[in-house]
């Protein structure tokens, strides 16, 4: 047996039956037809064929032949198809491979299963699924292309620079080849294909095979294969069959009837197999697409009949990103917000405001005169023109402008429906100012209002105002949209007038701001109070309560009342409900009713449930219109089942409108999502029917469609398009744009399917080929390159900045005036400002740089257009030579990169898109005074004087209109004249017509700015209507982002201080031993981005204070006071004068100044905090306005906590969060990032800072009593030059145990106290002469300890520092340093905490370690891994230290209670398992590998002083300090086995005798600082071995 039959009965023995029928369901799957069996034997003939090549008998007319030119789709005059559009298909290979595949595979090569992507069938390198254009390679493009091939390989491929180019014989490097397309022309249909009332269909098979010889024959042996599913007429489009040298494909063909009176179910094929050889396709000229013709000959098909190959020779990726690898020059990262917003009701403050402004509002008649709204439509009538630009700039950036709209209110929101909220509302608000104008004669842009259909968000003005404030729109949010609204009116709108510039110039007396103020504000605040006013009141909460007390006794039985009325008046509703089950049904919808009447007060706090559960009917596919059901039947069962329900009298109604507004707003919100899915499967579905329809799919394929569209959008929000649809889907969008007048070619356009490209280098290099491919022979062709959709969630994706690729630059030059292309100058400021450098001396036409960004990811990438994909056409005049002295030149491609392509429910904002020029268009550019202002001189070029008549404009556009003609054609680069387009356009019409299409046009678009009146289309009627798919302009990014930012003032010139500014707020601190100071700084760092000056109270006249703030003429909007208490309920030695002279100071001298007071001390003292309670009676006593209650921190009592809180309840007074999600999107108004507070310099031991640092020590080293110090350096100078003012170095003379421990297990039982006593005699300290301390009975030692060597070591480890190696600190912001320049382990030892704090504290450095594994670019499973950690500690801390703010008492829930003990437990589990810092460290190395010293510095807390009462008498040893100290030892945790240590009492229990300590002694009636110990330290650090660090 030889292998042909071998493969057959494999092929039979695997079950498969030749004689079956097809499943119509399941064109696709195993079982071809009876004549399958044939064609399988004619296989085997064809593969026996000696020599395929040079016997043409086998497959009659097999040898193709190239005609591309010829049968250019684009050329439709010499075109053998069908007038009509030209199909283009889904991406085939997508299900599995049938019968026929398996039957022709072979040599081996398995048939792919269902559902494999094989590489083998289809190929995943995408290719250009282009239809129907071609063009071929200029010389020099051609040389550049081949450029890295020698002579021989030259000549290999058939390209010699003598004689005629032949046929390729191999694809160039970095070129691949593609089959993209089959087509079946019939000519002369014999007459089986004219079956009466039947309807064929066709499917097929492609397949590349290789040829092998031996001596004896020659054998072809199949590769890959693709399948052509079932289609009612024979064209496939958007195929990727990969091709390889050498190879040939062959394509197959079968055909059944369906339907009419011969109908025959079995699958025939319809002719021969087709051998064709792709390579002879192409020329030297390289053409990108080429269609090869070939004879067909079958029993159903005439001879002349003709099929056609569409092949594709196109550049790899990888060849157009190296050959664009050198032109990115500039990129940036843009910081993304991080702040989460949670929902929270309005505060007392926010709520006051509110009503101030109502309050203000309703006292203003309305002003807006007559001539205020005619204005005011004609405006708007204008904007509607750009709707999709002006929109989009007001909707982003609002959202820029209050980012807690788009995390908060509009959450769940996809852009393009809070886009038709914000339009809807203010279009329904113009039309309102006078209806009577609303019966639209003809239309200018849209007559009709807008979105008319069944998706609107809202039916009328009340409902619309209504949902805003149901989703939580409050007054400021309209407040700030009335600023960007009067900015887009002014800024975007293009259509604008000069009468309208003036008007709108005219700020608070100006229609716009009006009309918003009194259309728009007063409505939406009203709403707001409406829904606060029964949301917020605690009465109403209590009515509800009682009200549902008697459903809830018995919920069942009100449940099964509710579903009963349900099913019998919405029977249709039954479906939806997956069970039964009455019981589960009732009980489960009263347990929400309950959830929901509890958290009445505080509805916000409901919306993440909501959501959740509208996510959860959204997956089930419950509609939209069950909810009104729901709401409906509710009603009525609380009317039967509530006597005092809506029963007529004033409390039964009001009950009835609390219940409905709880129902209402409920379903508002739960029913978002799946409103938002219904409103894209609805568009999706009509695009996919469209689509269907036009491209005559079978019925099977479009129900698949919707069925896996309906569950990819329910399960992910979007859904994916096929190749065929993006192809189709750009075509009709074209088509359907009302502004483009040469829209007869719109089912030529190249569409370039690049969605899986998101790398901007990459997404530029497409551009580049974009380009090429647009220009390839010098004709033009339309092109478009479709990038990857915006996702849900997410607001812009990735956008250009620039609206074409190729403009012009303008500059301002010195006399003012400006040059090049104005529309530009904004643009080309921008570009100057990310670092483009202009080329010198600058011109009127430098090609601006092409700036895109991920607005994702904030990555900002700017790009220089080489020169080779710029082309430009220098512009002269046949008459006038004088013309082309002027230097005028203009681009060739017109490829427009600010489209958004609305396709089917989804959004490509990412879609370059060319078309060719109609010589008027340039004619403007250079004309109008607002692009290049070339009309003066032009008239001057060709001798019109411009006073001469009132023509002379006309004259000059009409030579311009010439020179423009003969330059383009001078270089023979495609354009079209006016006259030419407006008849094509005419025909276009009147295709679409036949069609059965209504055309789109705009009238002041399509009829042409020059002769209009004399051409046919001046009288020509036509519609301007919007419809989808739709290409719709964009917002400029770069201008959205900069005008977010415009402050009130600004816009309105308005006086008085910009609410947008970030306030201004002074810190003034009193401190004995720094705490006071640090909290000071601390809160500065947590109140950026406000600007805050922090000064010590010593620095200030109290004077000085109201003149400083803003009720004084000053920049200050608040003053804040943190004081310690000093002694016996005295300020600080130094605020003694300041308290003083603030006392004595008449009684109004601070009168409506901002205070809030932060009082520190310790509870230990009967004075607690006296100095801060003094000083807020004083202030409050100075007509001071205190802002918060006056606050106190204990030091025995999570002081830290306290001021924290503190700190976060001063922000709140200033919206802060909001103003830092501002600046982490990289959107403050005229905020500039500070200096980092804390820079460290590493210093060589040659250093000048180290050598006089060496020789300080020396010094002290002189002058201190050493005993047996066993420090690193040998001496104690290197502690007494770190000693904070006041304290000094005393020996230890003592060091005792008092607890005998008879066993090692009784030392677990007790604690070890320590017998201390110091030497005061000659202690020393730096820049001091050894003098001797004293003390009094009752005294305070303040000891500074050190950490622990272990410890200290284990830091630097962590950190990659050597402790031996020196720094040099600079300080910008914060507390200093004692020395500037030390050691790493000194400073390590002596002047950070490295113990994990009890409270809050260690917020500082996870947020800092957060930060640092963001930023750090590294994916890996580690780091992200580490990064969830730190997320998940610090959300819980932070979330629940949110909740524990709650106001207490009865308003106290016991929710909350349980997450304050969550806090506590999350602290606590903190603080056992990471010890110390490092040991916290340690466990997120890799986020620690991108922290600086600098940032520990800046966010650790310095190491404090520990007190102790002395226990000797100055009387009896004056000269000896004794302490009895307890070493503090708490239990280890149990899963790390770690230890709390307290660290000065193990510091002192391991100093020696005749070890020096430093200390200082407290003495409450000394006014001077003498007192302060300090210690000798034993350091030893074991790792002399660390290497220098580059750190």
């Amino acid at each position: 047996m030889d292998y042909h039959e071998e493969k057959k009965n494999d092929v039979t023995q695997e079950g498969c039956d030749f004689d079956d029928g097809v499943d119509a369901a399941s064109p696709h799957t195993d079982g071809g037809g009876g004549n399958l069996a044939d064609g399988y034997n004619a296989f085997l003939e064809f593969l026996k064929t000696p020599n395929v090549e040079a016997d043409n008998s086998a497959t009659k007319g097999a040898t193709a032949t190239s005609d591309a030119r010829e049968h250019d789709a684009v050329n439709t005059a010499t075109d053998p198809s069908p007038a009509k559009e030209e199909p283009s298909h889904a991406r085939m290979g997508e299900k599995n491979v049938s019968l026929m595949t398996k039957a022709k595979l072979a040599n081996g090569v398995d048939a792919p299963r269902m559902g494999q992507k094989s590489q083998s069938l289809m190929m995943l390198d995408r290719g250009c699924p282009f239809s129907g254009a071609t063009g071929k390679m200029s010389r020099k493009q051609q040389m550049e292309s081949l450029r890295n091939l020698n002579v021989r390989e030259l000549a290999s491929l058939g390209r010699t620079t003598k004689g005629k180019p032949r046929k390729l014989t191999q694809i160039p490097r970095g070129y691949r080849l593609e089959t993209t397309g089959i087509r079946i022309d019939f000519i002369k249909p014999s007459t089986s294909t004219a079956t009466k009332l039947g309807e064929k269909v066709f499917r097929g098979l492609i397949y590349a095979v290789s040829l092998t010889k031996n001596e004896s024959s020659s054998k072809q042996i199949m590769l890959r294969v693709l399948e052509l599913p079932k289609r009612n007429t024979p064209w496939w489009n958007g195929l990727h069959l990969r091709l390889q040298e050498n190879e040939q494909f062959i394509v197959e063909i079968q055909e059944r009837q369906e339907g009419g009176t011969n109908t025959n179910t079995k699958w025939v094929d319809s002719f021969a197999p087709v051998t064709i050889e792709p390579l002879t396709a192409f020329t030297v000229q390289d053409e990108d697409i080429a269609w090869l013709k070939t004879s067909i000959d079958g029993t159903d098909f005439a001879k002349s009949d003709l099929l056609f190959a569409e092949l594709s020779l196109t550049k790899k990726s990888s060849t157009i990103l190296n050959e664009a690898k050198d032109t990115n020059i500039m990129s940036r990262q843009r910081k993304l917000g991080s702040t989460k917003f949670e929902p929270s009701k309005p505060d007392a403050a926010e709520v006051k405001r509110n009503e101030n402004m109502l309050h203000e509002l309703l006292n203003t008649e309305n002003p807006m005169t007559l001539q205020d709204q005619v204005h005011m439509k004609d405006i708007w009538n204008k904007c509607l023109g750009w709707i999709g630009m002006t929109g989009e700039h007001f909707v982003e950036s609002l959202f820029l402008r209050c980012p807690d709209l788009l995390h908060h209110t509009f959450g769940e929101i996809p852009a393009e429906l809070a886009f038709d909220m914000f339009v809807s509302i203010i279009d329904m608000a113009v039309r309102d100012l006078d209806n009577r104008t609303e019966v639209i004669g003809r239309e200018s842009y849209r007559g009709a209002p807008l979105r008319p259909d069944i998706d609107a968000p809202f039916k009328t003005l009340d409902e619309g105002f209504m949902q805003f404030a149901q989703i939580g729109m409050q007054p400021r949010h309209w407040k700030e949209a009335r600023v960007l609204f009067n900015i887009i009116m002014r800024n975007v709108n293009p259509y604008l007038e000069e009468d309208d510039e003036e008007m709108l110039c005219l700020g608070v007396e100006s229609c716009v701001y009006r009309f918003w103020t009194h259309h728009i504000m007063k409505p939406a605040l009203l709403a707001i109070k409406e829904v606060d006013d029964i949301f917020y009141s605690e009465d109403h909460r209590h009515k509800l309560s009682d009200s549902f007390k008697s459903l809830a006794e018995d919920k069942v039985r009100a449940g099964v009342l509710f579903y009963q009325n349900l099913f019998k008046t919405y029977p249709e509703v039954i479906p939806y409900f997956g069970r039964t089950d009455m019981d589960f049904l009732a009980s489960h919808l009263f347990d929400a009713v309950e959830l929901l009447v509890n958290v009445f007060n505080d509805f916000e706090k409901a919306l993440p449930i909501l959501r959740h559960l509208g996510k959860i009917h959204d997956i089930a596919k419950i509609p939209v219109f069950t909810y009104g059901a729901i709401g409906e039947v509710l009603d009525m069962t609380l009317r039967m089942a509530l006597p005092q329900y809506g029963n007529g009298t004033p409390e039964g109604d009001k009950l009835a409108k609390l219940w409905t507004s709880l129902v209402n707003r409920t379903v508002l919100i739960t029913s978002r999502i799946s409103f938002v899915s219904e409103r894209m499967l609805r568009k999706a579905f009509e695009w996919v029917d469209q689509t269907a329809r036009e491209l005559k799919w079978d019925a099977a394929y479009l129900a698949k469609r919707h069925f896996d569209i309906e569950n990819e959008v329910r399960t992910k929000g979007t859904y994916t398009h096929t190749e065929e649809e993006i192809v189709h889907g750009a075509r009709v969008a074209w088509r359907n744009t009302a502004k483009c007048v040469g829209r007869i070619a719109w089912n030529t356009l190249m569409v370039r399917d690049r969605r899986h490209v998101s790398n901007l280098n990459q997404i530029f290099a497409e551009c580049l080929e974009h380009q090429r491919l647009a220009t390839a022979d010098g004709s033009l062709k339309s092109v478009m390159t479709v990038f990857a959709p915006r996702q849900p969630g997410t607001r812009m994706g990735t956008r250009f900045w620039i609206p074409q690729l190729v403009r012009f630059a303008s500059y301002e030059i010195e006399d003012g005036s400006l040059i090049g292309d104005r529309a530009n100058k904004a643009y080309t400021d921008e570009c100057i400002e990310l670092g483009w450098k202009p080329p010198e001396p600058r011109t009127e036409f430098d090609v601006l740089p092409v700036v895109i960004e991920d607005t994702v990811s904030g990555l900002v990438q700017m790009f220089v257009l080489p020169k080779e994909y710029h082309k430009v056409t220098m512009i002269e005049h046949p008459k006038y030579p004088d013309f082309a002295k002027l230097g005028l030149r203009w681009c060739v491609v017109p490829t427009v990169t600010c489209f958004t392509m609305k396709l089917g429910g989804l959004e490509y904002g990412c879609c370059p898109f060319n078309g060719w020029f109609m010589e008027t268009e340039i004619t403007r550019d250079l004309l109008e005074a607002g692009r290049m202002d070339k009309q003066a001189a032009i008239a001057k070029a060709i001798g019109v004087e411009e006073d001469e008549d009132d023509f002379w404009r006309e004259r000059v556009a009409i030579e311009t209109n010439k020179a423009v003609m003969h330059s383009f054609r001078r270089d023979k680069h495609s354009i079209v004249d006016h006259v030419t387009a407006q008849n094509q356009f005419l025909a276009h019409d009147a295709r679409e017509k036949r069609e059965g299409r209504e055309c789109p046009a705009q009238w002041s678009w399509v009829v042409p700015a020059i002769g209009g009146s004399t051409l046919p289309i001046w009288h020509h009627e036509m519609r301007d209507f919007y419809i989808e798919p739709q290409y719709d302009y964009q917002a400029e990014l770069f201008a959205v982002r900069k005008e977010s930012k415009l402050a009130e003032d600004e816009v309105f010139d308005v006086a008085g201080p910009d609410e947008n500014e970030f306030e201004r707020i002074l810190i003034l601190y009193a401190s004995v031993t720094g705490t006071a100071e640090a909290f000071a700084y601390r809160a500065k760092k947590a109140f950026r981005p406000l600007k805050v000056t922090v000064a010590s109270c010593q620095s200030i006249n109290p004077k000085t204070i109201s003149s400083q703030c803003i009720v004084g003429g000053g920049v200050y909007s608040a003053v804040l006071f943190i004081t310690s208490t000093f002694g016996e309920g005295l300020p600080p030695p130094s605020a003694e004068v300041f308290f003083k002279t603030l006392g004595s100071l008449p009684a109004s001298t601070l009168s409506d100044v901002p205070f809030a007071v932060m009082a520190i001390g310790s509870s230990i003292y009967p004075d607690f905090c006296q100095a801060g309670i003094d000083l807020n009676k004083t202030l409050a006593g100075l007509g001071g306005k205190q802002i918060l209650p006056l606050t106190k921190g204990d030091e025995v009592n999570q002081q830290e906590e306290s001021v924290l809180q503190w700190i976060t309840s001063v922000g709140s007074l200033f919206d802060l969060q909001q103003k830092q999600a501002i600046v982490l999107a990289g959107d403050s108004p005229d905020y500039v990032e500070d200096n980092d507070p804390i820079s460290v310099e590493l210093l060589p031991l040659d250093s000048e800072k180290v050598l006089a640092a060496l020789a300080d020590e020396k010094d002290l080293n002189d002058s201190i009593r050493v005993g047996a110090s066993s420090s690193v350096h040998n001496s104690s100078a290197a502690v007494a030059r770190l000693l904070p003012a006041g304290y000094k170095l005393c020996e230890v003379t003592m060091n005792d145990e008092l607890v005998s421990f008879p066993s090692e297990e009784s030392k677990k039982l007790y604690r070890s106290t320590r017998f201390v006593e110091f030497n005061l005699k000659g202690a020393v300290s730096q820049g001091e002469e050894k003098q001797d301390l004293v003390y009094e009975t009752g005294d305070h030692a303040r000891i500074l300890p050190v950490n622990d060597s272990s410890v200290v070591l284990a830091m630097c480890q962590c950190l990659d520092l050597n402790p031996e190696q020196w720094i040099h600190i600079n300080v910008e912001d914060g507390p200093a340093f004692t020395a500037s320049t030390v050691r790493v382990g000194d400073l390590m030892a002596m002047e950070l905490d490295l113990a994990t704090s009890q409270g809050d504290g260690n917020l500082p450095l996870l947020k800092c370690l957060i930060k640092a594994a963001r930023s750090s670019g590294d994916t890996s499973e580690q780091s992200s891994d580490e990064l969830t950690r730190l997320e998940d500690i610090t959300e819980l801390i932070l979330h629940s230290a949110d909740l524990a703010k709650e106001e207490g008492g009865e308003g106290a829930t016991s929710k909350a209670l349980m997450r304050e003990e969550a806090r506590k437990n999350a602290i606590n589990t903190l603080t056992e398992e990471y010890v110390t810092i490092p040991d916290l460290l340690q466990q997120f190395p890799v986020a620690t590998s991108h922290v600086s010293l600098a940032e520990v510095l800046d966010v650790l807390p310095r190491l404090k002083p520990r007190h102790y009462s002395i226990a000797s008498s100055s009387e009896m040893n004056p000269t000896k300090l004794q302490l009895s100290v307890g070493k503090l030892t708490v239990s280890s945790h149990k899963s790390t086995g770690k230890s709390r240590l307290g660290v000065c009492s193990h510091f002192l229990a391991a100093r020696t005798t005749a070890a020096v300590t430093n200390a200082s002694v407290d003495t409450p009636t000394n006014d001077v600082f003498l007192y302060k110990f300090h210690y000798a330290r034993s350091l030893r650090y074991h790792g002399e071995h660390f290497p220098t660090t580059k750190r």
